[in-house]
Protein backbone atom coordinates (compact mmCIF):
# COMPACT_ATOMS: atom_id res chain seq x y z
CA UNK A 1 0.00 0.00 0.00
CA UNK A 2 1.55 3.25 -0.96
CA UNK A 3 1.54 6.05 2.08
CA UNK A 4 -1.07 8.44 1.69
CA UNK A 5 0.90 12.25 1.47
CA UNK A 6 -0.41 15.29 3.11
CA UNK A 7 -1.48 16.30 -0.51
CA UNK A 8 -4.46 13.51 -0.38
CA UNK A 9 -5.53 14.36 3.55
CA UNK A 10 -7.72 16.89 5.02
CA UNK A 11 -4.94 18.80 6.57
CA UNK A 12 -7.18 21.20 8.45
CA UNK A 13 -7.40 21.99 11.69
CA UNK A 14 -10.43 23.45 13.67
CA UNK A 15 -10.83 26.08 16.85
CA UNK A 16 -10.69 23.18 18.94
CA UNK A 17 -7.46 22.05 17.37
CA UNK A 18 -5.87 25.53 18.46
CA UNK A 19 -7.24 25.74 21.31
CA UNK A 20 -6.18 22.08 22.57
CA UNK A 21 -2.50 22.91 21.15
CA UNK A 22 -2.31 26.48 23.11
CA UNK A 23 -3.64 24.61 26.43
CA UNK A 24 -1.06 21.74 26.31
CA UNK A 25 2.19 24.82 25.97
CA UNK A 26 0.14 26.83 28.72
CA UNK A 27 0.62 23.39 31.19
CA UNK A 28 3.88 22.74 29.99
CA UNK A 29 5.21 25.90 31.02
CA UNK A 30 3.66 25.86 34.11
CA UNK A 31 5.03 22.33 35.11
CA UNK A 32 8.11 23.34 34.03
CA UNK A 33 7.86 26.46 36.26
CA UNK A 34 7.24 23.74 39.58
CA UNK A 35 10.21 23.32 42.30
CA UNK A 36 10.04 19.60 43.62
CA UNK A 37 8.08 20.98 46.51
CA UNK A 38 4.95 22.43 44.29
CA UNK A 39 5.50 19.19 42.20
CA UNK A 40 4.99 16.90 45.23
CA UNK A 41 1.36 19.21 46.58
CA UNK A 42 -0.11 19.29 42.89
CA UNK A 43 -0.18 15.12 42.93
CA UNK A 44 -0.58 14.75 46.56
CA UNK A 45 -4.21 15.45 45.93
CA UNK A 46 -4.67 13.39 42.44
CA UNK A 47 -4.74 9.67 41.83
CA UNK A 48 -0.93 8.61 41.81
CA UNK A 49 -1.41 7.24 38.23
CA UNK A 50 -1.86 10.92 37.22
CA UNK A 51 2.12 11.63 38.02
CA UNK A 52 2.92 9.57 35.24
CA UNK A 53 1.11 11.98 32.22
CA UNK A 54 4.50 12.83 30.87
CA UNK A 55 5.67 14.13 27.19
CA UNK A 56 9.28 13.31 25.38
CA UNK A 57 11.94 15.89 26.67
CA UNK A 58 12.95 17.80 23.48
CA UNK A 59 16.68 16.76 24.40
CA UNK A 60 15.61 13.24 23.25
CA UNK A 61 16.09 11.98 27.17
CA UNK A 62 13.80 11.26 29.68
CA UNK A 63 10.14 13.15 30.33
CA UNK A 64 8.32 16.32 30.49
CA UNK A 65 5.49 15.95 33.36
CA UNK A 66 2.50 17.44 31.99
CA UNK A 67 -1.39 17.29 33.66
CA UNK A 68 -3.69 13.91 32.43
CA UNK A 69 -5.50 17.58 31.58
CA UNK A 70 -3.52 18.62 28.97
CA UNK A 71 -2.57 14.68 27.82
CA UNK A 72 -5.91 13.79 27.22
CA UNK A 73 -6.02 16.91 24.49
CA UNK A 74 -4.51 14.99 22.37
CA UNK A 75 -7.23 11.69 21.84
CA UNK A 76 -9.20 14.88 21.67
CA UNK A 77 -7.84 16.04 18.86
CA UNK A 78 -7.35 12.68 17.20
CA UNK A 79 -11.05 11.84 17.65
CA UNK A 80 -11.72 15.00 15.03
CA UNK A 81 -9.42 13.68 12.82
CA UNK A 82 -10.49 10.17 12.52
CA UNK A 83 -14.09 11.70 12.35
CA UNK A 84 -13.71 13.90 9.48
CA UNK A 85 -11.26 11.29 7.59
CA UNK A 86 -13.01 8.18 6.79
CA UNK A 87 -9.86 6.70 5.06
CA UNK A 88 -8.30 6.50 8.46
CA UNK A 89 -11.27 5.95 10.45
CA UNK A 90 -11.23 2.85 8.65
CA UNK A 91 -7.84 2.30 9.49
CA UNK A 92 -6.42 4.12 12.77
CA UNK A 93 -7.28 4.47 16.05
CA UNK A 94 -7.33 6.95 18.34
CA UNK A 95 -4.25 5.95 20.49
CA UNK A 96 -2.22 5.26 17.60
CA UNK A 97 -3.20 8.83 15.93
CA UNK A 98 -2.98 10.55 19.29
CA UNK A 99 0.83 8.64 19.72
CA UNK A 100 1.71 10.62 16.58
CA UNK A 101 -0.13 13.76 17.56
CA UNK A 102 2.33 13.86 20.76
CA UNK A 103 5.54 13.28 19.02
CA UNK A 104 4.94 15.75 16.35
CA UNK A 105 4.31 18.36 18.85
CA UNK A 106 7.30 17.26 20.78
CA UNK A 107 9.42 17.86 17.52
CA UNK A 108 7.60 21.12 16.25
CA UNK A 109 6.99 23.07 19.25
CA UNK A 110 8.95 21.74 21.96
CA UNK A 111 12.38 20.82 19.93
CA UNK A 112 12.13 23.24 16.80
CA UNK A 113 10.61 25.93 18.87
CA UNK A 114 8.29 26.29 15.90
CA UNK A 115 5.51 29.38 16.95
CA UNK A 116 2.01 27.98 17.50
CA UNK A 117 -0.30 29.28 15.45
CA UNK A 118 -3.39 27.44 12.59
CA UNK A 119 -0.37 26.80 9.65
CA UNK A 120 1.50 25.03 12.16
CA UNK A 121 -0.83 22.99 13.78
CA UNK A 122 -2.47 22.32 10.06
CA UNK A 123 1.26 21.09 9.15
CA UNK A 124 1.49 18.90 12.98
CA UNK A 125 -1.61 16.96 12.30
CA UNK A 126 -0.48 16.63 8.18
CA UNK A 127 2.60 14.90 9.25
CA UNK A 128 1.11 12.87 12.03
CA UNK A 129 -1.33 11.48 9.63
CA UNK A 130 1.39 11.25 6.81
CA UNK A 131 3.61 9.18 9.83
CA UNK A 132 0.88 7.17 10.54
CA UNK A 133 -0.18 6.07 7.05
CA UNK A 134 3.38 5.18 6.33
CA UNK A 135 2.96 2.32 8.61
CA UNK A 136 -0.22 0.63 7.20
CA UNK A 137 0.39 -3.10 5.68
CA UNK A 138 -1.55 -4.65 3.59
CA UNK A 139 -2.43 -8.35 5.40
CA UNK A 140 -3.79 -11.33 3.61
CA UNK A 141 -5.87 -13.77 6.24
CA UNK A 142 -6.51 -16.84 5.66
CA UNK A 143 -9.72 -17.97 7.84
CA UNK A 144 -11.40 -21.78 7.67
CA UNK A 145 -14.45 -22.22 6.35
CA UNK A 146 -17.16 -24.63 5.17
CA UNK A 147 -19.06 -23.58 1.92
CA UNK A 148 -19.38 -26.04 -0.44
CA UNK A 149 -19.07 -29.39 -0.45
CA UNK A 150 -19.03 -30.32 -4.44
CA UNK A 151 -15.38 -30.96 -5.42
CA UNK A 152 -15.68 -28.66 -8.20
CA UNK A 153 -14.65 -25.25 -8.27
CA UNK A 154 -11.56 -25.70 -6.37
CA UNK A 155 -11.14 -22.45 -6.23
CA UNK A 156 -13.43 -19.29 -6.66
CA UNK A 157 -13.42 -15.20 -5.91
CA UNK A 158 -16.29 -12.93 -3.99
CA UNK A 159 -15.05 -9.37 -4.44
CA UNK A 160 -11.87 -9.67 -2.34
CA UNK A 161 -11.99 -13.05 -0.93
CA UNK A 162 -10.86 -15.97 -1.89
CA UNK A 163 -12.19 -19.64 -1.46
CA UNK A 164 -10.09 -22.62 -1.83
CA UNK A 165 -10.62 -26.30 -1.43
CA UNK A 166 -8.36 -27.27 1.19
CA UNK A 167 -5.99 -29.74 -0.69
CA UNK A 168 -5.30 -26.66 -2.22
CA UNK A 169 -4.75 -24.32 0.34
CA UNK A 170 -2.03 -26.42 1.93
CA UNK A 171 -0.76 -27.25 -1.33
CA UNK A 172 -0.40 -23.37 -2.02
CA UNK A 173 0.55 -22.47 1.31
CA UNK A 174 1.96 -24.69 3.17
CA UNK A 175 5.42 -23.47 3.24
CA UNK A 176 4.41 -20.01 3.74
CA UNK A 177 2.59 -20.61 6.68
CA UNK A 178 5.44 -22.32 8.23
CA UNK A 179 7.63 -19.24 7.67
CA UNK A 180 4.87 -17.19 9.50
CA UNK A 181 5.16 -19.59 12.45
CA UNK A 182 8.83 -19.12 12.29
CA UNK A 183 9.15 -15.25 12.13
CA UNK A 184 6.20 -14.79 14.47
CA UNK A 185 8.06 -17.02 17.27
CA UNK A 186 10.92 -14.72 16.88
CA UNK A 187 8.96 -11.32 16.72
CA UNK A 188 7.51 -12.62 20.20
CA UNK A 189 10.29 -13.52 21.38
CA UNK A 190 11.90 -9.39 20.70
CA UNK A 191 8.91 -8.01 22.13
CA UNK A 192 8.85 -10.38 25.29
CA UNK A 193 12.64 -9.09 25.71
CA UNK A 194 11.74 -5.29 25.08
CA UNK A 195 9.24 -5.57 27.34
CA UNK A 196 11.54 -7.25 30.60
CA UNK A 197 13.90 -4.19 29.61
CA UNK A 198 11.23 -1.35 29.64
CA UNK A 199 9.68 -2.88 32.96
CA UNK A 200 13.05 -2.49 34.53
CA UNK A 201 13.28 1.54 33.08
CA UNK A 202 9.93 2.05 34.25
CA UNK A 203 10.37 0.73 37.50
CA UNK A 204 13.36 3.49 38.18
CA UNK A 205 10.63 6.11 36.85
CA UNK A 206 8.20 4.56 39.24
CA UNK A 207 10.62 4.61 42.54
CA UNK A 208 11.74 8.11 41.63
CA UNK A 209 7.85 9.82 40.66
CA UNK A 210 6.81 7.16 43.82
CA UNK A 211 9.87 9.46 45.93
CA UNK A 212 8.16 12.78 45.00
CA UNK A 213 4.77 11.56 46.30
CA UNK A 214 6.34 10.74 50.06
Amino acid sequence: MEPVTSKQLAMKSTPEDIEDVEFICTELVRFAKMGIDELRAYWKDRPPIEAFYSLAHESGGGTRPISKEAYVRFSRMAKRQLAADEYLRARATVDSLSYCLREEFVRRFMRLGEEVQDSSIREMIGTSQEKLTASFESRTYYLPCSVIEEGEPAEFKVGPVTFLKSALFWERHQFELEEEKLRTAEELRKRWSANLADRSKDGDTAKKRGELLK
